[in-house]
């Protein structure tokens, strides 16, 4: 699936949907400390009572993203992101596919492994005539 982080120990269906699992390490990071520096601008705002509406919350957000020295969309990317999201389903429904084939494989080969040891020590039956 190309996914870097998912929550427990198997891949949901709802982990191949977040654009974050799909980052390294150092992509996290660099996320983490734009966000928390965002998150301290808005803080600030907050505490200085400045009100702004949503769009000027985008608009806000643009022009911090353009200081730091980070990509700005042109658009929401909407259309990209529901073909992005049919693209993963369709992907993950083969991936859930393969993995209960092997998880199954590997459950018949336990069962036979299992059985090996009574199978040891069963006597074949004589027949009497």
């Amino acid at each position: 699936m190309g996914l870097t982080n998912w929550k427990g120990a198997r891949v949901r269906k709802g982990d191949v949907t977040v654009a974050k699992n799909y980052l390294e390490r150092d992509e996290i990071s660099e996320l983490n400390r734009v966000v928390t520096m965002f998150l301290g601008f808005a803080e600030d705002r907050a505490l200085r009572r400045k009100q702004l509406t949503m769009a000027a919350w985008v608009a806000r957000t643009d022009r911090f993203l353009t200081f730091k020295e980070r990509h700005v969309s042109g658009d929401a990317g909407r259309g990209s992101h529901e073909r992005i999201e049919t693209l993963v389903r369709d992907r993950y429904a083969a991936f859930v596919a393969a993995r209960r084939s092997r998880e199954r494989a590997l459950s018949e080969d336990d069962d036979m492994e299992g059985l090996k040891p009574l199978a040891a020590i069963a006597s074949p039956r004589k027949r009497f005539e």
